[in-house]
């Protein structure tokens, strides 16, 4: 397990023991496994949406994400008040704290091979947006 994923693990448990279970809200121990499964897939969607150091700056290359941008805002709002909201909640935490300690140095966006390297990004994300939307039930 990458130093990344370890504390993005970590930090979900951690968030997630947190909730309350005990008022009758929150996420249920029943949860847990689809969660796991869940926050599992959405690292990958979180980061590739929304990279340290983009492929691209030009509208056209970003215009390349704007189904999967979609397509995940629709996701979003389909797990709005579930369990599963808690654990994307988590993810998207874990990946902005992990870049408000760490930096990367980054290459100059736009260099060459930057369309293989999108349409590369965006088929991940294009996959693990499908693993969600199984998770979840179909959109």
């Amino acid at each position: 397990m990458t130093k990344l994923a370890l504390i993005m693990a970590t930090t979900a448990a951690l968030a997630l023991a947190g909730c309350d279970g005990m008022t009758g809200g929150g996420y249920a121990p029943s949860d847990a496994k689809m969660g796991a499964e869940f926050r599992h897939h959405a690292r990958d969607v979180v980061a590739g949406l929304s990279p340290q150091c983009p492929y691209t700056a030009t509208d056209e290359g970003l215009a390349a994400y704007d189904g999967v941008k979609e397509r995940f805002a629709s996701l979003q709002e389909s797990i709005s008040g579930r369990s599963l909201a808690t654990d994307l909640a988590a993810v998207e935490a874990d990946y902005e704290y992990y870049w408000s300690v760490n930096s990367v140095e980054c290459a100059e966006p736009d260099g060459e091979g930057t369309a293989e390297q999108i349409a590369q990004e965006v088929a991940n994300i294009d996959a693990q947006l499908g693993q969600l939307e199984r998770i979840v039930g179909g959109i």
